[in-house]
């Protein structure tokens, strides 16, 4: 993958967003019941990974420590009706 940067703010700082690849490894589906017997299947898809890079170039880390990453996903929603 050609190597992918946009500008980002994390924490009121401006870093850098470098895309990263990933593989999904399972997205499964969760699956509710609603009180009048409608199902409702819904999945969170990840679409675009990006790390943040500090000033310095490295890593960046979060106010609590942890490495951050942008996440871009979506939400796919599947109704059925009650029957």
């Amino acid at each position: 993958m050609d190597e992918k940067r946009v500008s980002i703010t994390i924490d009121g700082k401006k870093c850098i967003g470098e895309e990263v690849s990933f593989e999904p490894i399972i997205e499964p589906w969760c699956k509710y019941r609603l009180e009048d017997g409608t199902v409702i299947r819904a999945r969170l898809s990840v679409l675009k990974v990006l790390k943040g890079i500090d000033e310095k170039g490295e890593q960046a880390i979060s106010e609590t420590g942890e490495p951050i990453y942008i996440i871009n996903h979506r939400i796919d929603l599947v109704t059925s009706n009650a029957e």
